[in-house]
């Protein structure tokens, strides 16, 4: 290291006297070198490399996009590394509970037609390759548009939570 700037000190739980002057690989974890290994060595090899890696600190988990870049001196020698990580941990936590709202229905949580879409196939695929059966069930809740017109849309999502907590069951 050369250079770290107060956040990636932060990160590493670390001085600048600690850093400056050590190897990434002396100062990172050894489980989390591993991981960056290749990363590290495509970059080396004079390749920038863009990836994403966990990052535990202390009791603080972060998902960081990484980006290596080669110092490529003027004779073409490598002479190591520029380092850029970037926090995107909450960019990373909104894709996952987004993913969760495309397949499951808002209202019962259930999963929905996508869902059935995405999973239907593999279950079909499974049941081929085991030579095993298996069973679809419709569902429809009888006279339930009755329910909305003379009670109100209120009452039929009580109703269709009630049916979901029952399925669940």
């Amino acid at each position: 290291y050369r250079f770290v700037n107060r956040t990636g000190l932060d990160w590493l739980c670390r001085s600048a006297d600690q850093v400056i002057g050590q190897r990434i690989g002396d100062i990172l974890r050894p489980i989390a070198y591993e991981r960056r290994r290749a990363a590290i060595e495509q970059g080396l090899a004079g390749r920038r490399v863009t990836f994403e890696a966990e990052s535990i600190t202390g009791d603080v988990t972060r998902i960081l996009h990484y980006d290596y870049i080669p110092d490529i001196e003027p004779d073409g020698r490598v002479a190591g590394l520029y380092g850029l990580a970037t926090d995107v941990s909450a960019l990373k936590n909104v894709e996952r509970q987004l993913s969760l709202l495309v397949r499951a229905d808002v209202l019962t949580g259930l999963a929905n037609r996508y869902a059935f879409n995405e999973t239907f196939p593999l279950a079909l695929s499974r049941a081929r390759r085991a030579m095993a059966g298996i069973a679809l069930m419709y569902l429809d809740i009888d006279h339930f548009k009755s329910i909305n017109d003379t009670l109100g849309h209120a009452a039929g999502d009580e109703v269709l939570k009630a049916f979901a907590a029952r399925l669940q069951q």
